[in-house]
This record gives C-alpha cells, sequence and structure tokens, in this order.
C-alpha cells in the first residue's frame, strides 16, 4: 500500500470488533475500556499538510473528514503537541478513537500508541494528553464522536 497511510492489509470483508473484551499483548486496560492494538497501521506523512483548525486548548488541533455530514456524530483528526491536550470531558454519545501517530496518556496513566484503537461509551469521562513521539512531535489520532462532549470540572 502507498502513501501516507501504511500497515497490514485489512480486507474489505474483515470486520473488526468495536468493543472488547481483548487479551494478550494487543490489550491494554485501565479505568477505560479495553484498548485493541491494529499492529503495523501507522501515519506516515507530513502532518503540515492538513489544513488544520486551532482549538480553544493549546497545541490541540482539529480537521473533520466529513464536513458535510448530518446529524450530531462528527468525524475528525485531532492533532495533539507534547504537553497539550483536552481538560476533563464527558462523552454524551459512544467515542471511536484510532491512534494513528505517536501516542497520548490518559488521565488514569494509560498510554495509547498508533495503532491502537479505543472505544470510549457514553458517559465515560477523560481528559488526553499528547506525548512526544509521530511526526513533529504530535500525537494524530482519528476520532468518530457519537453525540459530543461536555467540560467536567476536575474533583
Amino acid at each position: 500500500m502507498s502513501g501516507p497511510f501504511h500497515g497490514g492489509s485489512i480486507g474489505r470483508n474483515v470486520l473488526l470488533p468495536v468493543v472488547g473484551p481483548w487479551e494478550g499483548d494487543g490489550a491494554r486496560q485501565g479505568r477505560y475500556p479495553v484498548a485493541m492494538h491494529l499492529p503495523g497501521l501507522a501515519y506516515s506523512g507530513p502532518m503540515d499538510a492538513i489544513p488544520w483548525r486551532e482549538t480553544r486548548y493549546p497545541g490541540v488541533f482539529w480537521h473533520d473528514l466529513a464536513p458535510d455530514a448530518e446529524g450530531p456524530a462528527r468525524t475528525v483528526l485531532v492533532r495533539m503537541n507534547p504537553g497539550c491536550g483536552y481538560p476533563r470531558h464527558r462523552h454524551l454519545g459512544p467515542e471511536d478513537v484510532l491512534v494513528l501517530s505517536g501516542a497520548y496518556q490518559d488521565d488514569d496513566g494509560r498510554v495509547l500508541r498508533a495503532g491502537d484503537f479505543v472505544r470510549y461509551p457514553a458517559g465515560s469521562e477523560h481528559a488526553p494528553r499528547g506525548l512526544e513521539g509521530g511526526d513533529g512531535g504530535a500525537c494524530l489520532l482519528m476520532a468518530v464522536a457519537h453525540g459530543g462532549t461536555e467540560h467536567v470540572e476536575p474533583d
């Protein structure tokens, strides 16, 4: 496969599970749902080629992959520079996240790296922060948020 995405091929008739449990080296657990690792899946293209939009959070940018989509679901790329991220928030619907480059750490200490996929269920809360790694040191992920989020004040 050529282009910025590379790794193992996934045939069109292969269904990937969206919820766990997964076991073995590919499973990572914490306070949040089990993550699934897709070996070899990564983005290696230049991040500057993507038309990023700033967020209100320093060092966090996004790009809408489906700007004409109707309904509450959003499919976006998110770039978090090292040490930057989103404050604690609650998911109003499920959120599917696939890390494409670099890594991020949730506030429970769990680290998700390129190739990791996780589904945060509706009602779940977390505060992700980008870690060093990937192109330009940033974490790149694709997220599909079904229903949005709301800010949660820290305890």
